[in-house]
């Protein structure tokens, strides 16, 4: 006897072989076999076929809904394919011919008419119509997106905030229940739950949570890697999905096919350990006579410290180079190395890599140069290249691991090594002194070396650019470094993603949050991409920017919106991770009004929700106390936010911030100095005389396990003094709303992560 799966299978392996997309009756089935919805009584006739009352026997209501099945006609109602009449012979029939002579036009392929029951909703307001959508994407796989249905579908999605308008999760990742979480946040949820003022619950979450299920579970069959090698969702979408008899109602159903997606093949991503730590290195293309982009590397990797009795220069005709020695050929090198930097043209790059593969010379390679992929010449270069990567990986051992090309290279402070050919002027040098437990990955190098001159004080353990990623990738790298103790903040820039990698990467993520560290996240290229007239709402609302925004946060990583912000998140992220967040209530220290009013119009955010709550009694009678040993109690409430006039000194800040981190109603404390005050030491030049601002900061900063943020909002004048508390490890912004912006979601982030657990 066949199942109702086997008949789905069989349905669609017909429809691929046709070429065609699911028939709605057929698209029906799949609904009803997986427990999505209930479907509309209803009947297939045939354009052949004779429509009677036997056929309408089992329709069963007083009207129904006619519907031109066509291979050809997506939009049923532009093309005069849809109709409502009453459930009468014969004016069913003469509609239905009305109906074929009038999309006629539109298409000769009239295959017949769907006759469907017109379905009792339970009412005509927002919430009773749902969509919810999987669609397969090349980078994370199968997506699950639900929100708001019928024809304002699209409408509203871009009139609310996408957290709001939809909730969308990877199939393959997130679990019917992490996805129903979501959903839960979306003002679909709000109206169906009753949870809207003056509005009746119209579905249970059971209801709810029993269509998500099925969703998942059809995704997992027909979407994912394991998917049949026979033909592959590429979307189905209820819409509208109608809430009638307290149940789940499906009125139309698009189903499209693909193929399935294959993973990539395996990469010897162990071999990471020699690209990041290497005992031995080679350079390609240092010259002898000139300061080019080899030499720069050079210089760099022995000012850091590498072992020069393992570094060698690959140059014919040179014995010696900057007291390197100097190689013909990878053949002759004296050992086999760890790494090998290519700093050579593009055109040439290609044998080179030939030969180190042959010769079995290294474990990990970085190609430097550009022209792959992005110039005319330099596409077929990089394909060459990657066939050569791929032979060599399917060799015993797996061959070498690349790291490029287009990129800068990596900085590694464990492997003492620099390859960023950056002139030394360029680029502040990194200190000991403010070395960051951080690893950041970035396919631009030019936005990884911009965000570290941005953040002078930022050294991080690794700074890693992977360019083109013609083998390894931003994933690879994540899913390397999730397990290494010396990284509690990975912070990664993408711009695009290849077949399922998206997936890998939430994977990597997911694993490195649960491990209790941070991921924060930028992906370039939001604009929404064009889409065929036989795309469905799924991919219009679930478009490629938001799905992997949505899957990383998901998954755990905090998504930045802006480059700032990125910068931000990143600091507050290396400063505060060993702090404790047991709350969201924030404590203000100003000496200017305008930023107490200012910071508490930013505590309410997207994503975030902050307090400013009054101190403890105890709090307050300190306070109070302090202000009059500073002579301040006549110009100063005691109070949060506390506005300590341009009259406070250093010592007065001091003691007043110690006071917020002590009260038990505050959870983090942000102290904001406008340096132009006579009463702090603030200019350079006043900065290198006694006991500073930064001095007594860094000591509360170390002796509090509560985050605490430092604002400084004024010119360049104040740039030594930002820097010089940056050093000490606190976070600096240079404005007061933003920092608690910044702060609002990093926050609640950590808050949230903490629920997790």
């Amino acid at each position: 006897m066949t199942t109702a799966r086997e008949e789905i299978d069989r349905i669609l392996a017909a429809a691929a072989a046709e070429n065609r997309a699911l028939y709605e009756h057929e698209g029906y089935l799949v609904v009803e076999a997986f427990g999505l919805a209930r479907t509309p009584r209803h009947a297939f006739v045939a354009r052949s076929d004779e429509i009677t009352t036997e056929t309408l026997a089992g329709i069963g209501s007083d009207r129904v809904v006619l519907k031109i099945v066509s291979p050809d006609i997506t939009h049923k109602t532009e093309a005069g394919g849809v109709a409502f009449v009453p459930n009468d012979l014969g004016e069913i029939r003469t509609t239905v011919d009305r109906m074929y002579h009038a999309t006629a036009r539109v298409s000769s392929n009239l295959k017949g008419v769907l006759i469907c029951e017109c379905v009792e909703q339970a009412s005509g307001g927002l919430g009773n119509e749902l969509f919810v959508g999987l669609r397969m994407t090349r980078e994370f796989g199968p997506v699950l997106t639900a929100g708001l249905g019928g024809t304002d579908t699209e409408l509203l999605a871009q009139a609310l905030r996408p957290e709001l308008a939809s909730a969308t999760a990877s199939a393959a990742l997130a679990s019917p229940e992490e996805f129903f979480d979501i959903f839960k946040h979306t003002l679909c949820y709000t109206y169906v739950s009753g949870s809207a003022r003056g509005k009746k619950r119209l579905l249970s979450d059971d209801a709810l949570l029993g269509c998500f299920r099925g969703f998942v579970e059809l995704a997992r069959r027909y979407c994912a890697g394991d998917a049949p090698a026979g033909p592959a969702l590429e979307e189905f979408e209820i819409n509208p999905l109608v809430v009638s008899g307290g149940r789940l109602m499906a009125l139309d159903a698009v189903c499209r096919l693909g193929r399935p997606l294959a993973a990539r093949a395996p990469r010897p991503i162990a071999k990471i350990a020699k690209l990041l730590k290497p005992r031995s290195m080679a350079i390609v293309g240092v010259s002898g006579k000139s300061m080019n982009m080899g030499r720069i590397i050079l210089r760099n990797v022995r000012k850091c410290g590498f072992d020069t009795e393992h570094l060698y220069l690959i140059k014919p005709g040179e014995k010696l180079i900057d007291e390197t020695p100097c190689v013909a050929a990878f053949g002759e090198l004296p050992e086999k190395v760890d790494l090998v930097v290519i700093a050579i043209g593009a055109e040439q790059t290609p044998q080179c890599i030939r030969e180190i593969i042959a010769h079995d010379a290294a474990d990990a390679v970085i190609v430097i140069p550009g022209g792959m992929g992005e110039t005319e010449g330099g596409a077929e270069i990089e394909k060459t290249i990657k066939a050569e990567i791929t032979m060599a990986h399917q060799r015993p051992g797996g061959g070498p691991v690349f790291v490029g090309g287009n990129c800068l290279g990596v900085q590694s402070q464990p492997g003492k090594y620099d390859t960023f050919f950056i002139p030394p002027n360029k680029l502040q040098a990194r200190s000991a002194q403010t070395q960051r437990r951080l690893a950041l990955v970035s396919q631009s190098g030019a936005f990884l070396i911009t965000r570290m001159s941005n953040i002078g004080c930022l050294d991080p353990t690794y700074a890693i650019t992977m360019g083109n990623q013609i083998d390894l990738t931003v994933s690879d790298c994540l899913e390397f470094l999730a397990d290494d103790h010396a990284i509690d903040t990975y912070a990664i820039y993408l711009e695009g993603l290849i077949d399922l990698n998206g997936l890998e990467l939430a994977q990597s993520v997911r694993r490195i949050v649960e491990a209790g560290k941070t991921v924060i996240a930028y992906k370039a290229g939001r604009t929404a991409a064009g889409r065929s007239a036989t795309a469905g709402h799924t991919s219009v609302i679930a478009g490629d920017y938001a799905v992997c925004a949505a899957v990383l946060r998901d998954a755990g990583a905090l998504v930045a919106n802006t480059f700032r912000q990125f910068e931000q998140l990143v600091e507050l992220s290396c400063t505060l991770h060993h702090k404790q967040v047991e709350g969201l209530n924030l404590g203000v220290v100003t000496n200017a009004g305008f930023e107490s009013v200012g910071m508490a119009d930013a505590i309410a955010g997207p994503g975030y929700t902050l307090s400013v709550p009054p101190l403890t009694a105890d709090s307050e009678a300190a306070l109070r106390e302090t202000l009059e040993q500073f002579r301040l109690s006549a110009l100063v409430n005691a109070r949060n936010p506390l506005d300590l006039t341009p009259m406070a000194n250093e010592e007065a800040y001091q003691s007043c911030v110690r006071i917020m981190l002590d009260d038990a109603n505050i959870h983090a404390v942000v102290v904001s100095l406008v340096p132009l005050t006579p009463a702090v030491k603030t200019t350079p030049e006043e900065l290198s005389t006694g006991r500073t601002f930064a001095d007594r900061l860094a000591e509360l900063h170390a002796g509090a396990g509560k985050p605490l943020v430092v604002v400084i909002d004024s010119g360049s004048i104040y740039e030594a003094l930002a820097a010089e508390i940056r050093e000490r490890g606190l976070a600096v912004f240079r404005s007061a709303d933003q920092a608690v912006r910044s702060l609002g979601t990093y926050l609640a982030h950590r808050a949230a992560r903490a629920g997790d657990t």
